[in-house]
């Protein structure tokens, strides 16, 4: 939960603990049955508006988790594609690349798609005149896509059989990695080239970044209350 969250969930409790505390006071001070009687309605109501406000909350949540964990499970499945680059016997160049093309295709589209959930960052930093897409830096879920497709976009069948020019390919992609902090990470615990240890450790870090994004934790939570929810249900039969 950011600060701006706890600061205006605080307020309102506040306010809601300053509006009850006045109203009593002002009932106690008349002391009038017919007064008294004002209070059901009035915490009914406000009882009604706070159920209101944290429906629409996780409404407006969802709307925006939903197609962010859509665009997620797409990103993941199409950069797993890529270990097949490696793994795979291929009969021979055109083979490879009736495979390689299509997947360096929907990694591309994937970028762009992402912009729509996730724009550039610092873009009065880098890029000044450019169009509103082009300036800043990629956000870090993008960033590794990225790092996936340039190595999509420059490896050839000729290179397969060449582990040193594979290792090139790869440091070369992980420069376009704007987190020093991640490119270790990645890079930990990998001996020579080992491409399936480097992705499984880039979507790592993409799925990180995601859970973030999506507040990963708050929606667990939220889960596990409806679990409990049906379970009471369930033990009622």
């Amino acid at each position: 939960m950011s600060w701006r969250e706890i600061i205006k969930r605080t307020l309102i409790i506040l306010t809601v603990i300053l509006v009850m505390a006045a109203l009593t006071y002002y009932l106690h001070l008349y002391d009038k049955p017919g007064l008294k009687i004002l209070w059901i309605p009035f915490a009914t109501a406000l009882f009604a508006y706070w159920l209101s406000y944290k429906h629409r909350q996780l409404q407006l949540k969802k709307e925006f988790r939903d197609p962010l964990v859509k665009f997620a499970e797409d990103a993941i499945r199409q950069m797993t594609q890529s270990s097949i680059l490696i793994k795979k016997d291929w009969a021979g160049e055109k083979d490879f690349e009736e495979f390689r093309i299509p997947l360096q295709s929907e990694l591309s589209s994937l970028i762009a798609i992402g912009r729509l959930y996730l724009p550039n960052e610092e873009k009065d930093r880098y890029g000044v005149g450019k169009l509103s897409t082009a300036r800043g830096y990629r956000p870090l879920p993008l960033d590794t896509i990225f790092v996936v497709f340039e190595f999509v976009n420059r490896i050839r069948f000729s290179d397969l059989n060449n582990q040193n020019k594979l290792q090139n390919l790869l440091d070369g992609s992980l420069k376009k990695l704007h987190s020093d902090h991640y490119k270790a990470a990645i890079r930990a615990d990998v001996k020579n080239f080992d491409y399936p240890t480097y992705l499984q450790n880039i979507i790592r870090v993409f799925i990180e970044e995601i859970n973030l994004l999506i507040d990963v934790d708050s929606w667990n939570k939220y889960f596990k209350k409806l679990v409990k929810k049906r379970a009471r249900h369930i033990d009622r039969y």
